[in-house]
């Protein structure tokens, strides 16, 4: 066989990385430690900010991966986002691929995706932007088995024929059937 060199990966004068490859292209961060402790930083990808207004220059986001157990190689994702005090955990996903945001644990074990807001603040909105209709629903092993949702701009939660409805002309909770 031949041995004739091939460009494998480039930074061009912009600063550009092209990592070349034909089958899959990866760029590989490897942590060289080998005894890795459960929540030790396996790498970091870091998003830096030359515009040195407001806080400065410096990483503004960034992407960690995270070991998750001290022996079997498993580890979670953690995305970070800039404040004016720093940068914050925002999201993570754990090893089961649950996906937690504002908070770094599962707290029950059960739950695929887990949202907590901070003191007083909301912590999930749901926004439907079209006609009246559900803005969340609620499967169990596949079906629907209930609904919340907005109607004629009140509040409803159903679960299959069966409902309420908080009524804000009268300010009344009504019962209602299927919608």
């Amino acid at each position: 066989g031949t041995n004739a060199s091939t460009e494998r990966m480039r930074i061009d004068s912009s600063g550009v990385v092209s990592i070349k490859n034909e089958v899959a292209p990866t760029l590989r961060i490897e942590n060289t430690d080998t005894s890795l402790a459960a929540n030790q930083t396996i790498g970091d990808i870091d998003f830096y900010q030359n515009d040195p207004s407001g806080t400065g220059a410096g990483v503004v986001s960034k992407i960690r991966s995270l070991n998750s157990s001290s022996f079997q190689g498993e580890a979670a994702l953690a995305f970070h986002t800039g404040t004016t005090g720093g940068l914050e955990e925002a999201m993570r996903i754990d090893v089961s691929g649950n996906l937690l945001i504002g908070r770094t644990d599962n707290f029950t074990g059960t739950h695929t995706v887990v949202v907590e807001g901070l003191g007083s603040s909301e912590c999930m909105a749901l926004n439907a932007r079209s006609s009246d209709g559900a803005a969340l629903t609620v499967y169990k092993d596949g079906a629907t088995v209930g609904s919340i949702g907005a109607r004629g701009g009140d509040v409803y939660l159903e679960t299959g024929d069966t409902g309420i409805r908080m009524y804000d002309q009268s300010d009344a909770i009504i019962p209602v059937g299927s919608a």
